[in-house]
């Protein structure tokens, strides 16, 4: 079985799981925010926080979702 095409994809809250996530080697990342979430009482990011998480997707090659 030819498995080199999966991705590996991480749900992240903060920056501390975004870390994680880009440590352990994720591919991509999705992440839900504190004004849309199908999680309500989720430990969400801000909108302020967007452009830091793109920064750091960026520098490690991950794509966000």
């Amino acid at each position: 079985m030819d498995i080199s095409h999966l991705k590996i994809l991480a749900p992240v809250g903060n920056f501390t799981m975004l870390k994680t996530a880009i440590n352990a080697g994720a591919d991509e990342i999705y992440f839900g925010s504190t004004l849309f979430s199908m999680r309500a009482g989720a430990n969400n990011f801000t909108p302020n926080e967007f452009s830091r998480i793109a920064q750091e997707c960026h520098e490690n090659g991950i794509k966000s979702k």
